[in-house]
């Protein structure tokens, strides 16, 4: 099964009455006339994706509706943390027991270091 993502997610019902109601500013503020709010309500009410809703408001200025943006895939992001996480909680203690036996104690900042490379490592595999 193909993931859709982006502009081609599927519209509903709220999407469209924001595109009805921006429609209606246009039309309040004379920028097109009754058959033509007409002729747009229509193309909203028929549109399925954002990027066909998007369409109906390619040639006219703000207001257009406001879309929630998708939700991007987080997943490599939580990924990230919970490395983080993992590696704070095993590596701290075994850090301090380190220290206190071999009086390594800087392998405290190395256990704290590879936790913060994992996160961003994390937060910036997310944006991809």
């Amino acid at each position: 099964m193909t993931v859709v993502k982006g502009p081609d997610l599927r519209i509903g019902s709220p999407e469209r009455e924001l595109a009805r109601e921006a429609l209606q500013e246009h039309l309040d503020a004379e920028r097109i006339d009754a058959a033509e709010f007409e002729q747009r309500l229509l193309d909203c009410q028929a549109a399925r994706t954002r990027t066909a809703l998007e369409q109906v408001f390619a040639d006219l200025p703000d207001p257009h509706p406001q879309l929630t943006k998708p939700a991007e895939d987080s997943d490599d992001e939580a990924a990230g943390v919970v490395s983080g996480m993992v590696a704070l909680m095993l590596g701290v203690p075994v850090s301090i027991v380190m220290g206190f036996v071999y009086g390594a104690w800087w392998s405290l900042a190395v256990t704290v270091g590879i936790t913060v490379l994992l996160v961003f490592a994390g937060q910036t595999w997310g944006r991809r």
